[in-house]
């Protein structure tokens, strides 16, 4: 007689499975698919295991075995389960057989958004798996070893009875080529938005490039009228200084003769300001000697003709130094 029991499995992805069987199960947008690991060689809590000479029993009656899960929750056992999808692929690597389910996306829309978001959350998934046998043995250390197994189904439920040794990997929210298309959709629109920012960050500086055009056509006139403000005071704080350079040096000199010879006063170097100056106050110093000495001629009692000439040609000369 057979018997039938149940084992725990957590859903895995298998990056090493069979790539032409995965794409064939991806390509179909009615599924949503995920990878797994059926089960291993070694005792469960239960103290039962499926011996690797039983794994081909397994593979050859595992494909489009029903994988379940309760309406709208997971259970922590079988309760109520109802198939969401089927088990497409299965095989053997070392003492494990990893399979790939694909699950019914429009049959159990909701149910199977719950299984992408408990994993997407981090909340533990595992399938406990439902199998015939038709004999078993007991070993020395009380593990049931099945015989003649044959898979009937797995179900997904939250209480594992592997304790950890099978914790879930992933669970694939979209086949691959949807996948594909949203990265390129998403791509475009990041294109499309990066264009518009360039766009409005050239529209900004253009903006801003004519207001500073616009301040430097109205700040060249100041720069300007500065400048020129500034060459007046410099000018007059010069001429207010060579004006008291000459006081200083006891020469009196009127108005007119500062703005008469005012270029030429302000293009000359300081020391050849000072140069002027004392050349001017020794000149003038000369002619004050030169002037306070009286040259009158030496008249005799009874000047003659030749004398008054000789007294007439040194006012002269004396009015012509005046």
């Amino acid at each position: 007689m057979e018997k039938t029991i149940t084992k725990e499995f957590s859903l895995q992805l298998v990056e090493d499975f069979d790539d032409e069987a995965f794409a064939a199960v991806a390509k179909n947008k009615a599924f949503n698919y995920l990878k797994f690991i059926l089960t291993d060689d070694q005792p469960n809590a239960n103290k039962q295991l499926v011996p690797l000479e039983e794994f081909e029993n397994l593979i050859q009656s595992g494909y489009f075995t029903p994988i379940k899960m309760a309406l709208k929750r997971i259970e922590d056992g079988h309760e109520e389960s109802f198939p969401l999808g089927v088990i497409t692929h299965l095989k053997q690597e070392n003492n494990l057989i990893k399979g790939i389910a694909a699950l019914w996306s429009r049959e159990r829309p909701e149910d199977v958004e719950l299984v992408k978001d408990a994993y997407a959350k981090k909340i533990p998934l595992n399938v406990s798996w439902e199998i015939m046998y038709a004999d078993s043995e007991m070993t020395d250390e009380g593990i049931e070893v099945l015989k003649g197994t044959s898979l009937r189904a797995a179900t997904i439920v939250g209480l594992p009875a592997y304790q950890g040794r099978t914790p879930i990997y992933a669970v694939a929210s979209k086949n691959q080529e949807d996948k594909n298309l949203d990265e390129l959709e998403l791509t475009k629109q990041q294109l499309t938005d990066a264009n518009s920012k360039l766009g409005e960050v050239q529209t900004s500086l253009d903006e801003t490039l004519k207001k500073v055009a616009e301040l430097e056509g109205e700040i060249a006139p100041l720069k300007e009228f500065k400048a020129s403000a500034d060459a007046d005071k410099e000018k007059a704080e010069k001429l207010t200084s060579i004006r008291k350079k000459f006081a200083d040096a006891g020469l009196q000199k009127e108005d007119e003769y500062f703005s008469t010879n005012e270029e030429l006063l302000l293009n000359l170097s300081e020391p050849s300001l000072d140069f002027m100056i004392q050349e001017l106050v020794s000149f003038s110093s000369k002619e004050e000697k030169a002037s306070s000495k009286k040259e009158i001629p030496n008249l005799k009692a009874d000047p003659d003709e030749k004398d008054i000439t000789a007294l007439v040609g040194a006012l002269r000369q004396r009015l012509q130094k005046k």
